[in-house]
């Protein structure tokens, strides 16, 4: 066999060897990282499992690609709690951190884009330029994000809010918020004094006093909801058919 050939062959089983490592590794991150009783269908994608973070009786979608783009330190960079649904084709990338708090629920198609390529110079390819590094987002506990609403970096959204549909949030979100449009915009705060949704323009100057610390809030949610069996039919296909 000609000595190329051999050099060849070398660098193929060295790379096969090499894959073979990290997909051992990521198996094990995988075991590691995830809470007891959640469900990640086998089409989800997750590129960077030691930095991912997952909680108990969370569910993630069909298509979902969750992508750590800085994947040398210890820390995790993709944090998603317990009790949550995240829909089918879901996408997240990651700057700095993704943090989505207990008893979130996502509609399918919804983007978290913590993270975008440099554009400071277009004398290069995009594709070479890398990848930002200090986009944050957090999530409180309990919110609700419509179908393909998408979450731009450093955004904070306060627990209990809604995102209607189709919404682009580019900036902070209050707690128990209603948000529509793009860009989002605020429509209905959530009135503790009579427990109702209000107008905007209707809610009480003291309302946020009223509303509880959010340590308490989600407190109060696992006591009254340790455990939420999730629909995993609605996660994707290969749970079948009703």
């Amino acid at each position: 066999m000609p000595i190329r050939a051999i050099a060849d062959w070398t660098a193929r089983c060295r790379r096969w060897w090499y894959r073979c490592g990290e997909m051992r590794q990521a198996d094990t991150f995988r075991r590691q990282n995830v809470g007891p009783r959640s469900f990640i269908d086998p089409t989800a994608q997750i590129l960077g499992w030691r930095q991912v973070r997952i909680g108990h009786h969370t569910i993630v979608g069909e298509n979902t690609l969750i992508n750590v783009n800085h994947r040398q330190g210890p820390e995790p960079m993709v944090l998603i709690g317990d009790n949550c649904f995240i829909a089918r084709r879901n996408f997240f990338t990651a700057g700095a951190r993704i943090s989505m708090g207990d008893y979130c629920l996502t509609s399918p198609d919804c983007h978290f884009l913590g993270a975008g390529h440099d554009f400071s110079s277009p004398l290069a390819p995009y594709a070479t330029t890398g990848v930002t590094t200090d986009g944050v987002i957090e999530i409180g506990p309990n919110c609700w994000f419509g179908s393909s609403v998408i979450v731009m970096k450093n955004v904070r959204i306060g627990f209990g809010s809604v995102l209607g549909a189709g919404a682009m949030i580019c900036s902070d979100v209050p707690p128990c918020s209603v948000v529509i449009g793009s860009p989002g915009r605020i429509v209905k705060r959530f009135d503790m004094r009579r427990k109702m949704w209000v107008k905007v323009e209707d809610y009480p100057a003291d309302g946020d006093s009223l509303l509880p610390d959010e340590a308490i809030y989600l407190a109060d949610l696992r006591a009254r909801f340790p455990a939420i069996k999730g629909a995993r039919v609605a996660a994707g296909k290969a749970s079948g058919d009703l």
